[in-house]
């Protein structure tokens, strides 16, 4: 019997080494003392410079020599065995150990920072007299994770004073702050699940933890290296552009791609650029009529677009939300919450997390409305949000918690397939 030399399944080798061929690396290759075998990681793939986010491929290839056969080939990550190839009776011909992994089941490193992963593979065999050798360990790679994101909450004085004078309505900037608890709220959420967070804002009522004055350039210097963005603010009616923190409409989706795209690098596609910064996995606009411009414009932030393990494809995991209607700043909270906590502790896609909170709306009349005044009152008829509401451009199968699988199926091992 042979051994499957290729994948698990031949959706994984295709992501791996792309229709029409692969992204060819330089091998890196350790001999294991004591025998001839090669192991050899990220081979044909060139090695990442970090991984980020809910899809990160691994891949180890291992060749035997003089005789050899292997029987077993255990993948490490993280110190954890994952996948898994058996052959009891051997093989001479070279095999392969792949998976695609959840960078955030991994803990976040010292004070909020990057952590190390390592992997390795294991080979059982027998040698060429057929006697059962002691396991192989090799390949070893260590490469950082980088998991952040930034929530920004941008434009609301004076209507920030406003709300905050009504009762029941804990509005977004306090929500991220503080939530009710350890682990709640959108940055609570998130911390928890290993993804560092960063806020930003200008509010000034109490209990914001704000400063006042953040600009535009504020936004678009603090971008990276975050592969999730949240930005609560104004959405322009007519343009593609949103309000700064001094209520001034100069947050334009062209000037932030500039900054992008100079953050990134333009030297190479993830997740090989030179300036290891992750491209953004996830871009919530959580602010009034800007879903007309998700697609032609917004999406632009989540340059370059592609990834080397799918070459000629679009970059997999990547989405921007946005709104169409105007949308009630009472019910922003709780909608931001209900939809990532979905997303976070059901590892949900992102489509899956707003149809499941969209029965949930019934409960916030006041959440979209045709039009809103000078403080952002509603103006016209009150409505609950639909899901045409919600304009997606990207990968709708997105996650930021659970390993991407490219539709809602989970993956039997939670983390990786």
């Amino acid at each position: 019997m042979l051994l499957n030399i290729q994948s698990r399944d031949d959706n994984m080798k295709r992501e791996f080494i792309g229709r029409g061929g692969g992204i060819l690396g330089a091998l890196v290759a350790t001999t294991v003392s004591a025998s001839a075998m090669v192991i050899s990681p990220w081979t044909p793939v060139t090695t990442p410079k970090y991984y980020y986010g809910t899809y990160n491929p691994v891949h180890y290839s291992a060749r035997p020599e003089n005789g050899e056969k292997i029987i077993k080939l255990t993948l490490y990550i993280g110190g954890e065995a994952t996948y898994v190839l058996n052959n009891a009776s051997g093989t001479s011909r070279p095999a392969v150990a792949q998976a695609i992994f959840d960078s955030t089941h991994f803990p976040l490193g010292a004070g909020g920072g990057y952590n190390q992963l390592e992997t390795h593979l294991v080979v059982e065999y027998k040698d060429s007299a057929g006697v059962v050798q002691p396991p192989l360990t090799g390949g070893s790679v260590t490469i950082p994770i980088k998991n952040k994101a930034l929530i920004a909450t941008l434009g609301f004085p004076p209507f920030d004073a406003h709300v905050s004078t009504l009762p029941g309505n804990p509005f977004l900037g306090d929500l991220i702050v503080t939530g009710s608890g350890a682990g709640t709220g959108e940055k609570g959420r998130l911390t928890a699940n290993n993804i560092a967070v960063t806020t930003k804002g200008p509010f000034s009522p109490p209990n914001s933890g704000f400063a006042d004055g953040w600009t535009f350039t504020g936004v678009k210097n603090d971008t990276s290296p975050n592969h999730i963005v949240i930005v609560n603010t104004h959405g322009h009616a007519t343009l593609p552009t949103m309000a700064d923190g001094n209520n001034q409409y100069t947050f334009d989706s062209d000037a932030w791609k500039t900054q992008v795209i100079a953050s990134f690098g333009t030297d190479n596609i993830t997740p090989l650029n030179a300036n290891a910064v992750p491209p953004i996995n996830m871009l919530f606009l959580v602010c009034c009529k800007q879903g007309s411009f998700v697609g032609p414009k917004w999406s632009d932030e989540l340059f370059p677009y592609q990834n080397s393990f799918l070459p000629g494809q679009l970059n997999p995991n990547q989405a921007c939300i946005g709104f169409g209607c105007a949308i009630n700043a009472y019910g922003v909270p709780g909608m931001m919450d209900t939809i990532l906590q979905d997303m976070i502790t059901n590892s949900r896609t992102l489509e899956e997390a707003i149809d499941n909170f969209l029965p949930t709306a019934t409960n916030i009349p006041t959440m979209a409305a045709n039009d809103v005044g000078a403080n952002g009152e509603p103006t016209g008829p009150i409505r609950k949000l639909i899901k045409q509401d919600f304009f997606i451009a990207g990968d709708k199968n997105m996650r930021i918690h659970g390993v991407y699988t490219g539709d809602t199926t989970q993956a039997t091992n939670g983390w990786w397939r």
